[in-house]
């Protein structure tokens, strides 16, 4: 699965790949970059959450899972939108 990264790095203005990554845009000092998701070193934690509620007057507790803290990496540049990335590679709304 592809998707777009934003890294922080200097690249030449002409140029259209960064470690063979294509280059989608280049905003002051950021770099978006269409890259596979498996390229990149991920870390990340899911953490089991619950919701407790009632229901037809029957009280229930709902697990559910959520991120913890995300950070991922590309060539040893940190992934600011890593948490966007994960969820949406997870399928987290």
């Amino acid at each position: 699965m592809q998707i777009s990264i934003c890294i922080q790095a200097e690249v030449d203005e002409h140029a259209t790949s960064f470690y063979n990554a294509p280059i989608e845009d280049v905003t002051d000092g950021r770099v978006w970059l269409l890259v596979n998701y498996d390229d990149c070193m991920w870390d990340y934690e899911l953490v089991d959450d619950f919701i407790d509620g009632e229901q037809g007057g029957v009280p229930f507790s709902q697990p559910i899972q959520t991120l913890g803290d995300c950070e991922g990496f590309f060539e040893g540049y940190r992934i600011l939108n890593a948490e966007d990335c994960i969820s949406d590679y997870l399928g987290f709304v």
